[in-house]
């Protein structure tokens, strides 16, 4: 099988976040550390994708990064609507600012949000 494969950015825009509760009922087994998001049948994160960031643009128009893209449905399922819309999963950035924070030798603004 070929795969196509993007050689640039984009961006997909989510009017919100799921809910816990609501994240159990797609995805069996959740780990804690995660965040979600919707799928749809025309536009999710997909093979390759994984380590793309999860924005929010705060009130003050900067960027703050919550989550890191983990996984989801496979896209050409989605595509040709062979599989039903589940949840795309992202590493909770906030549940390691700690490590983050050692690791980069910088204080994250987590109390400013």
């Amino acid at each position: 099988m070929k795969r196509i494969l993007m050689n640039s950015l984009q961006k997909l825009e989510f009017q919100r976040l799921l809910n816990r509760e609501m994240c159990k009922e797609k995805l069996s087994n959740l780990p804690d550390d995660v965040l979600c998001t919707e799928e749809a049948h025309n536009r999710n994160v997909c093979l390759g994708d994984s380590g793309g960031g999860l924005m929010v643009q705060l009130h003050n128009g900067r960027w703050l990064l919550l989550g890191v893209a983990s996984y989801g449905s496979s896209c050409d399922k989605l595509l040709k609507k062979i599989a039903q819309p589940l949840a795309q999963v992202y590493t909770n950035v906030k549940m390691y600012g700690g490590e983050i924070d050692k690791f980069t030798e910088y204080l994250l603004p987590w109390e400013q949000i």
